[in-house]
Parts: C-alpha cells; sequence; structure tokens
C-alpha cells in the first residue's frame, strides 16, 4: 500500500501537461500517435511531454518513496568512472601497440 501511495502522490506533483499524458500511455495503453490525437498536439511533442514526465517522475518518487527505481540504479556510475559502451557487433577494438 506504501508503494501505491508513494505513486498517487508523485503523479500529482507533475505538471498536468505531463501527467496526462504518461497515464494515457501507461493506464490507457494508448500510443503516441493516439495520445496526440486525443489532446489536439503533434506527435513529437506527445513523445517530448512523455520523456520529461518519465525523468521528472523518476526523481520526485524517488524522493518521495525514497527508493531507487531499477532503471536509475542501473544508470548510477561510481564516481570517477566512465561508463563505456560495448565495440559494435562483428567489430573488435583495436588492440594497444608497444
Amino acid at each position: 500500500m506504501a508503494e501505491r501511495e508513494a505513486i498517487q502522490r508523485t503523479l500529482v506533483q507533475l505538471p498536468e501537461t505531463l501527467r496526462t499524458p504518461l497515464l494515457l500511455s501507461i493506464v490507457g495503453g494508448l500510443s503516441s500517435s493516439e495520445i496526440a490525437a486525443l489532446l489536439d498536439v503533434g506527435e513529437v511533442a506527445v513523445r517530448q511531454r512523455l520523456s520529461r514526465a518519465r525523468q521528472q517522475f523518476r526523481r520526485l518518487y524517488t524522493v518521495e518513496s525514497g527508493d531507487v527505481l531499477v532503471n536509475d540504479a542501473a544508470m548510477t556510475v561510481a564516481p570517477g568512472r566512465e561508463r563505456r559502451m560495448p565495440a559494435p557487433a562483428g567489430r573488435m577494438p583495436a588492440r594497444m601497440t608497444a
């Protein structure tokens, strides 16, 4: 129950322009184009709002609940360490020569 309450408190903190598309997407299961038609805005605007809504939700939820969401924990990098991307498939990294 505490998690549900934290989610509700977090959603209330989102601006309506972000909360509405987020709920239509997650709860309603609507696509970006369907949300755009309902809200009478462009599909690009809907995708931007969804991205911003998710980012703000993660930040606010972490503050509200004290929990770190799984995706946020995976993105955390220890200080002084950089994230390295794997080499593209079929290509090996160049070897260092002495």
